[in-house]
């Protein structure tokens, strides 16, 4: 649909924004979207290889991201904001995750921006100590807040704790990691 929808807790539709096209406020195939503290919203304008902030109603405030730091096109994949403000990147050609700044600079990127570290990243959420957690080709890999590596779990298959091919994560209020797979 090109567009992003916003729904109320229980599930009435309240509104949507967004149409088909490279323009500001215009999206090309969304992936991600994510809210920040002040309900600003970040979407993953995949096909337009940026990132997009729309206020509350859907109105387009801003736009970054188009080239990466080694200056590639970003292709944005999933969002999220973490507990600082800042915003993690997963994107589809390059194999870290990449962190914007509030003044949309990019002021990370890790594991030590090493190309091919990640597989394949996806989806990327964060818990409440602020550690990071990217599904992967074949399974999910942790990150302190500083991006350090703290470890990998899940291998592939259809069994438990592996994985055919993750992608969206959260973490519920109890601390467990929720995976689509």
């Amino acid at each position: 649909g090109h567009r992003v929808q916003i729904f109320s807790g229980n599930g009435r539709f309240l509104r949507a924004f967004g149409s088909l096209g490279a323009a500001d406020g215009q999206l090309g195939n969304p992936l991600g979207v994510c809210v920040d503290s002040d309900d600003n919203i970040y979407v993953a304008d995949h096909g337009n290889e940026r990132i997009q902030v729309f206020n509350s109603e859907g109105t387009f405030l801003r736009r970054f991201g188009t080239r990466n730091n080694a200056g590639q096109p970003l292709s944005p994949i999933r969002v999220c904001v973490r507990h600082n403000g800042n915003l993690l990147v997963t994107t589809s050609n390059n194999h870290f995750i990449q962190e914007f700044g509030a003044d949309d600079t990019l002021v990370n990127a890790f594991p030590n921006g090493r190309a091919l570290s990640l597989p394949l990243p996806s989806g990327v959420c964060v818990d409440g100590a602020d550690n990071i957690f990217v599904s992967v080709e074949r399974g999910i890999q942790q990150f302190r807040s500083n991006g350090t590596f703290v470890r990998a779990f899940g291998s592939r298959g259809s069994g438990p704790a592996q994985f055919n091919c993750p992608g969206g994560l959260c973490v519920g209020a109890g601390g467990a990691l929720f995976v689509a797979d």
